[in-house]
């Protein structure tokens, strides 16, 4: 799988967000809209792809990257409409203190950074194990 690319995957904690950083991964984007009777609409979207080779698959579904980068910590988005994904290494940390701070991180980072949420993940763990992965749809 080619993997030109890094991203960085905010999850959504109860009050605010935890960075994880994805140093390799495919991403995709987009650019279309879809012709309506009520005319066009926005069908923009972002795919990105994980190597499996690059993670693990743990038994209780979470996924935990390989060689140790994220010890102990699931990076598997758990509420993909919360989640939000940014290309590239983002090293933006919010401000998880209170509600107020952590609205105000998400504020200056959707000023700073171009944010995509998250809208499903799906884990491909099948076939040939080069090519097993996970794969990130945003918007």
């Amino acid at each position: 799988m080619i993997t030109e690319s890094s991203c960085t995957i905010y999850i959504h904690n109860k009050i605010s967000f935890d960075r994880y950083y994805i140093p390799k991964c495919h991403w995709q984007e987009l650019k279309a809209s879809n012709v309506l009777k009520s005319g066009n609409v926005n069908a923009d979207g972002i795919t990105v792809y994980i190597p499996a080779s690059s993670s693990v698959l743990a038994p209780n579904g979470f996924l935990y990257p390989s060689n140790e980068l994220f010890t102990n910590m699931d990076i598997l988005p758990q509420n993909a409409a919360k989640d939000i994904i940014v290309k590239g290494e983002c090293k933006f940390v919010f401000d998880n203190t209170s509600d107020k701070a952590a609205s105000e991180s998400l504020k200056k980072l959707r000023e700073t950074s171009d944010i995509h949420t998250v809208m499903s993940i799906d884990r491909l763990l099948y076939g040939l194990p080069e090519l097993q992965h996970i794969k990130i749809s945003a918007r």
